[in-house]
């Protein structure tokens, strides 16, 4: 691609590069899930030059094509590659870096600096309520470890939030040698000691009959409410974000939707501890 590219368009792939590293979305891996190298190239040979590109990032709608696509994808925007039409560059990309970038380049817009292209730290604040699932892994290519957990913290963030905790952000480390990091932040790690099942209305016999035969044993109190469906409290084995986790990672591995190739080192041993850093 770039030898396609003029003299001065290979000057602004260069400044478009820089940028995106200053602003800590460049780099294909899978731990960084950022703007590669070809991404950029691409970029400036679709719209010609560096200006052109950040003005077009800048007002860049959902779902936009970027080149030519013989098919839908579904991705936040699509970049597709010139010489595969079948191909969706931006699918390697994660939406937080997509986006990070398109601020980035509405903030240029507005205010035209050189602290563009100059490295941005991200935040290092850490929220009281957070913690962290610490466990070491069998060697294994760092594509394959950083896909793995940060498959493992998408699944375990969803089984928190389906029991009722609020989970605000999650995100994995890897030393890339043999320890990972699952990372959780909540609003607050404890819950509501009861939580209040719906049944259905009380016109329908067969679901009431299901709903009062499962539910009676567990229920502290059944009642019916002003809009005739039947309601059950029970009390949660776990209103503690830290406990409920520890319980599923020990006992009910094989449900937690762990990735298969982690649960070996899970299963080896496992530490959850409040988060200092990472």
């Amino acid at each position: 691609m770039l030898d396609s590219l003029t003299g001065q368009m290979k000057n602004d792939v260069r400044l478009l590069k820089e940028c995106l590293i200053c602003n800590d979305v460049y780099g294909a891996e899978i731990a960084r899930q950022g703007f590669s190298g070809y991404v950029a190239e691409v970029l400036i040979w679709n719209f010609k030059s560096f200006e052109n590109v950040v003005r077009k990032i800048a007002k860049i709608k959902p779902a936009q094509i970027i080149g030519n696509a013989s098919k839908k994808f579904d991705t936040p925007i699509v970049i597709m590659d010139p010489v595969d039409d079948q191909r969706n560059l931006a699918a390697a990309i994660s939406i937080e870096n997509i986006g990070r970038f398109i601020l980035a380049c509405r903030e240029f817009l507005k205010n035209p600096s050189l602290s563009f292209f100059k490295t941005k730290s991200r935040s290092k604040k850490i929220l009281k309520d957070s913690f962290v699932v610490k466990f070491n892994y069998k060697s294994r290519s760092p594509d394959i470890i950083w896909g793995q957990i940060k498959r493992a913290t998408n699944t375990l963030s969803t089984q928190m939030k389906v029991e009722g905790f609020n989970v605000l952000r999650h995100m994995a480390f890897s030393d890339e040698k043999r320890c990972a990091c699952l990372i959780f932040e909540f609003d607050s790690l404890k819950i509501p000691t009861y939580k209040v099942h719906e049944g259905p209305n009380f016109f329908l016999e067969s679901g009431c009959e299901r709903f009062i035969a499962k539910n009676s044993k567990k229920s502290e109190i059944m009642w019916i409410n002003n809009k005739g469906k039947i309601l059950s409290l029970q009390k949660r084995k776990h209103n503690n974000a830290k406990l409920f986790l520890h319980d599923l990672l020990k006992n009910r591995l094989d449900k937690s939707g762990v990735p298969k190739g982690l649960k070996a080192d899970i299963e080896g041993g496992f530490s959850i501890t409040s988060r200092k850093k990472y």
